[in-house]
Parts: C-alpha cells; sequence; structure tokens
C-alpha cells in the first residue's frame, strides 16, 4: 500500500516516461524488465481504480406536492405526545461520535497558531445592531408537538426581506423588523408525507432567489426513510413551495447540511443503518438543483457513501460571481494526530452528471498539512459549562459544524471554514479540564484548476488559554 500511494502522486504518463530512463540506468534482462514493466503498470491501473469513486445508489425524487402558501397553514392543535425514546431522545440514538482521540506518543497537542490576545490597533467597535427581536423558541415544539426536542437544532437563513427561522421541529418566518409573517408551523404542514423527525436545513438560494428547506423523514422506520426537499416558488418564503421527496434506500441519512452550488445542491449526511445502531460511513450527494427550481415532475440524487469517512461538510457558495461551469462541488472535514492521524484538512470534490448520473465521480480525498492544534474534547455531551446549572452543552468537536463558504474573485477563489479545538493545555476528560475555542482557515487558489493552499489560519481566544475550569469557551462559529 505504501509503494501504491507514492505512486499515486506521479501522473498516469508520468510514470510512462520513466520507463526510458530505467531502462538506460539498470542493465536488466528483457525478462527482469518487462516484469517490472508490468508491475508499474499494475500499479498505475490500481491507483487510477481508487483515484475516484462511483456512485453507491442513484435515486429519482417525485414532484410529492405543491404546498398551500404558507401563510395561509392555520395552526391545528397540538398532535398527541410521542413515545419518549423519539421525542426526547432521537438523537441519542442517531447522532453519535463518529471520530474518537486515540491515545498517539506523537502527537503534538501544544496549538502554535494560537491569538491569546484581542485587536488592540485600527477600529475596534463594529456598527450598532440595525434591528434586534426574539424568535421562537422550544416553548413552540411544546404547542405545536406537546414536548420539547433535544437538542433543539436551531436553524436559520436571511434573504433581502425576510428571516426564516427553524428550531429542530417548527418553522416561522419574519420579516427584518421582527414581525411575524408565518408560523409557527409543523414541516408536515408544508411537506404532508414528513413525518416531523428533526434536523432541519433552511438556506436562502441567493442565485435563484429562492428558499430552500430539507428535513430526513420516516426516522428508525426500518425501510421507509427519505429526504424531503422543499423549494419555494418564487421570492417569498412565505408563498407556496414545490416539495419533492428521496427514498434513502434503508439508509438513515443523519446529521444532513446542505451546501448551493452551480447545478446541485450537495449534501453530506452520517449514514446509519434503519435502526440507528450502526455507523455506515459519510453520505456525500448532489440533488439536481435546476429541476427543483422549476418544478419539474422528478429530480435525480446522485449519492456516495464512504465507511472509512466522516465529519465531512459541503461547501456553499456565496455571492453572485459562480465557479466556472464545469467546477466540481467541495467538501472538507479535518484530521488530527490525536484522532491517530495527522492535522490536516481533508478535500474531496463531486463531480455530478445529472444528463448520465452513473458517470459521476467522487474524488479521493487531499490533504492539507496545518498548524498543530489539540483536537481532543470530553466523551460526554455535557463538556462545556453554562452558568446557573450543573448541566452542561455539547461541543460535537469531532466534525465541522459552521458552513464552509465558498467566494469568487476576479483573481482568485476562497474558502472560510472553522471548527472547534482545545486549548485547555491538558487531555480534557471533563468540562472542567476542556476549554474550547475556534480554529479558522481561509484557503485560496488562483483558478479551480490549482489546488488549494492555506493563505491564513489561526485558534482564536483572545482572552487566554489553559484554563479548562473558568476560562472562557467559543465554540460554533460563523
Amino acid at each position: 500500500m505504501n509503494h501504491i500511494l507514492f505512486l499515486s502522486k506521479f501522473k498516469f504518463e508520468s510514470i510512462f516516461r520513466l520507463f526510458p530512463t530505467l531502462l538506460n540506468l539498470i542493465n536488466l534482462n528483457f525478462f527482469v524488465m518487462r516484469k517490472i514493466t508490468l508491475l508499474l503498470f499494475f500499479f498505475c491501473c490500481v491507483q487510477i481504480g481508487f483515484s475516484q469513486q462511483s456512485p453507491t445508489s442513484i435515486s429519482i425524487g417525485r414532484l410529492a406536492r405543491i404546498s398551500p402558501k404558507l401563510v395561509d397553514i392555520k395552526y391545528a392543535g397540538p398532535i398527541p405526545k410521542r413515545e419518549k425514546s423519539r421525542q426526547y431522545g432521537e438523537k441519542d440514538q442517531v447522532n453519535k461520535r463518529v471520530r474518537f482521540p486515540v491515545e498517539n506518543l506523537n502527537a503534538k497537542s501544544n496549538d502554535i497558531a494560537v491569538q491569546e490576545s484581542a485587536k488592540t490597533s485600527g477600529p475596534t467597535t463594529i456598527s450598532a445592531l440595525t434591528a434586534s427581536f426574539d424568535g421562537g423558541l422550544s416553548q413552540d415544539n411544546v404547542t405545536l408537538f406537546g414536548g420539547r426536542v433535544l437538542p433543539p437544532d436551531n436553524n436559520m437563513a436571511v434573504g433581502p426581506n425576510h428571516v426564516y427561522q427553524a428550531v429542530n421541529l417548527f418553522h416561522k418566518i419574519y420579516n427584518k423588523t421582527g414581525t411575524l409573517l408565518a408560523g409557527p408551523l409543523k414541516f408536515s404542514s408544508i411537506a404532508s408525507t414528513a413525518t416531523d423527525d428533526g434536523d432541519p436545513i433552511i438556506l436562502y438560494d441567493q442565485l435563484a432567489d429562492r428558499w430552500m428547506l430539507l428535513q430526513f423523514s420516516g426516522v428508525l422506520t426500518n425501510g421507509s426513510e427519505s429526504i424531503i426537499f422543499c423549494v419555494s416558488q418564487t421570492p417569498d418564503p412565505t408563498g407556496a413551495y414545490y416539495v419533492y421527496e428521496f427514498p434513502t434506500l434503508g439508509v438513515l441519512p443523519d446529521y444532513p447540511h446542505v451546501g448551493i452550488w452551480n447545478n446541485s445542491y450537495v449534501i453530506t449526511t452520517h449514514e446509519f443503518n434503519t435502526i440507528g445502531t450502526a455507523y455506515l460511513g459519510q453520505g456525500f450527494y448532489a440533488v439536481d438543483r435546476t429541476k427543483m427550481i422549476n418544478g419539474e415532475p422528478t429530480s435525480t440524487l446522485i449519492r456516495f457513501q464512504d465507511a472509512a469517512e466522516g465529519g465531512y461538510l459541503p461547501v456553499s457558495l456565496e455571492g453572485f460571481k459562480t465557479p466556472e461551469p464545469n467546477t466540481s462541488a467541495i467538501f472538507t472535514s479535518f484530521n488530527a494526530d490525536e484522532f491517530g492521524g495527522s492535522d490536516e484538512l481533508w478535500i474531496r470534490t463531486l463531480n455530478a452528471n445529472f444528463s448520465n448520473p452513473a458517470s459521476s465521480t467522487l474524488s479521493a480525498r487531499s490533504t492539507l498539512p496545518v498548524a498543530a492544534f489539540d483536537g481532543r474534547s470530553p466523551a460526554s455531551r455535557s463538556a462545556v459549562e453554562q452558568s446557573g446549572t450543573s448541566v452542561g452543552l455539547d461541543v460535537i468537536a469531532d466534525r465541522m459544524m459552521s458552513r464552509v463558504i465558498y467566494r469568487r474573485f476576479d483573481n482568485s477563489e476562497s474558502l472560510v471554514m472553522n471548527y472547534a479545538v482545545n486549548v485547555s493545555g491538558v487531555n480534557p476528560s471533563t468540562a472542567s479540564t476542556f476549554q474550547a475555542a475556534m480554529r479558522w482557515y481561509e484557503l485560496t487558489r488562483p483558478t479551480s484548476a490549482s489546488a488549494w493552499a492555506i493563505n491564513q489560519q489561526s485558534t482564536y481566544s483572545p482572552t487566554g488559554t489553559g484554563n479548562g475550569a473558568t476560562g472562557d469557551n467559543r465554540w460554533m462559529g460563523s
């Protein structure tokens, strides 16, 4: 395997250009040279075979319905309280860690990129808020469903004139002065086949001036799992939505995250078996965005699964300068030497061909070494103290959580991302020995044909480090 990895650094043609040199430098008979030729050819074929992945499955989603206008949906009263394990403990069964610290005597856990002081030069104030108002609360879940849900899975998107919020199971829409325009709504009142299982995603698609909603459905039903997309018919989020349902073929698509790309909505999931007891691998999806925006009868979902991966997020473009038309969608994650690997960023790309879905490909993982950091966190969900209670907060530090943003400029492309790391200075087994800080990066490249390079990186902890008991914690950066 080491030899295969070494040879994979060369292009296929480059290896064959080595043959004349080998013949000149090594005095071998024809029989031995033929063996070397065949061996190198075998290695080349292995490298090509493993350099990219074909789709695991291809699903056709149907336009299940066109929803009523959300502003016209009326509250119909609470549904009966669910079974406790589903209503209150759903995520304990499914949303599990996918990577764990391991003993590594060579791990470099001293963060060498930490920023321990706040900015003191130049402007040090920010502009005043133009508006501030209270959004929905978990109490809205009590109103609609008869109980709260843990974790709340807050999600929000902002467009030119609206703020769209979801807290796990309910949806609310406001204007930018805080006036409630629609809601609280159950997702199943928008998408009638939905089972209100949570993990909501809301995005404003600025390229199309449309709103996109997503939830998984049929959780723990042992065969009826699906992903449900809703795309607004107009720029008004209180209007009607095209509702598409994509079966996931007996796979539970937990922890879905969505990015906007040229021709697709791209998704990552942590895939489990249908009863949520076994992790199957990282899911990488691409869905035909154009067809859903146009409200066509069907749309295609191209799915890849990699059992050895986890913790990825899809890259989502912002701004109006889009990638080149044939630029592949991008996914990022990270590794740490405390996980048994190296401190590095991971990048994979997906080339979606909706005209011939079977020809779509997912690239092999590429890596970028980064400044040393400590990737460890407590095993408990109670990892960060909060005032007034002994109940701590979760960090979920084994994966990226904040959206990874792509922007294209006149002379370059940029990715910005972050994740939580430990700056307590010790192995964090409890909240009192863990101090969270944000490791952030800007990656740049001149063109889509170029490799990504780290332009900036730092760990933001301006009020100090080395204090798990009373030091400030920063995580889930935006």
